[in-house]
């Protein structure tokens, strides 16, 4: 129970973050170092989502390939509403490509981790 807990505060906690960081006008990094690196960084941030989703349906979900989509699911649900949250900050706009890499990013993530790691605990 206490590991189900934690890795759902991590996942909650984790979304939050992103959702901050959405609600700024800028972003205090720098965006300009090569073409498209805003896309890099979408990719990389959901796909720590998805490997954190998959961390915490596992509990709940036993069968790799419905664990698999219920974690790519929600990551590009959660990348839709952060791009719709994006729309309504003054500096920001939704972009429908940060989506498609929100979603390969936890593809990426989610592959990786039905493919190394097991169901089990811990």
């Amino acid at each position: 129970m206490l590991i189900k807990t934690r890795d759902l505060v991590i996942l909650v906690v984790y979304c939050g973050l992103i959702f901050q960081a959405s609600a700024q006008p800028t972003l205090p990094i720098d965006m300009n170092l090569f073409l498209h690196q805003d896309k890099l960084v979408h990719m990389m941030a959901y796909g720590v989502m998805g490997g954190l989703c998959w961390r915490v349906l596992r509990h709940f979900v036993h069968q790799q390939p419905l664990l698999a989509w219920c974690c790519i699911g929600f990551c590009g649900l959660y990348g839709l509403s952060d791009e719709i949250h994006q729309s309504y900050v003054p500096g920001r706009c939704a972009d429908a490509m940060d989506l498609v890499a929100d979603i390969t990013g936890a593809v990426i993530s989610t592959a990786l981790f039905t493919r190394y790691r097991t169901n089990s605990i811990g």
